[in-house]
């Protein structure tokens, strides 16, 4: 999973941020937050990501640096891409606006599909 995400609260102030999760068991879960003007990078980003019926994800909670972002996810754009929207974070405050990108790809790259769609692209040392 992929997500990046930028928000505004009424007062001005802006953050955002972006991480990658590895596949399920792997402890993989690198990122970066903006607050405050600074990013910072993180190794330990705890994302939980909720799924409807159809295996759609419907909301997303991320915690990292002590904060944490509660998103609402609204639309697909495809089968892997969904987009939505901060509802809440623990700065306690209402975003003014929002936006927040996923890629989740609920099993589909699997190694042998990712290792098929990126064969024409083997270095010369791997032949």
């Amino acid at each position: 999973m992929w997500v990046s995400w930028i928000h505004e609260y009424a007062d001005g102030s802006a953050g955002g941020g972006c991480f990658w999760q590895g596949r399920d068991g792997l402890d993989f879960r690198p990122g970066y937050l903006l607050d405050g003007g600074t990013t910072t990078a993180h190794g330990d980003i705890n994302a939980t990501l909720a799924v409807n019926g159809d295996g759609k994800p419907t909301t997303l909670r991320v915690e990292t640096g002590g904060q944490s972002f509660d998103f609402v996810l609204e639309s697909a754009c495809g089968p892997l891409h969904f987009v939505g929207r901060l509802a809440s974070s623990s700065a306690g405050k209402a975003p003014a606006r929002s936006w927040c990108w996923i890629e989740y790809p609920n099993g589909m790259l699997t190694p042998e599909i990712l290792d098929l769609t990126t064969e024409k692209f083997q270095l010369v040392w791997d032949r």
